[in-house]
């Protein structure tokens, strides 16, 4: 019995960790496309503006 307690409190401990490392990875990836879009819009603004400067 007491073997079973330390496997469900080990499970749990590796899914809470799962979840934390799921959870900061997801974040990350989130910050890193709104970085890259942002970097775009902004290529692409400067891109049109110098398009109209030079017409």
């Amino acid at each position: 019995m007491e073997d079973q307690q330390t496997d469900v409190v080990g499970i749990k401990q590796a899914f809470a960790a799962h979840a934390t490392f799921t959870a900061a990875h997801t974040t990350l990836f989130v910050m890193v496309m709104a970085v890259m879009t942002t970097m775009q819009t902004v290529s692409f603004v400067a891109f049109m503006f110098r398009t109209k400067l030079l017409m």
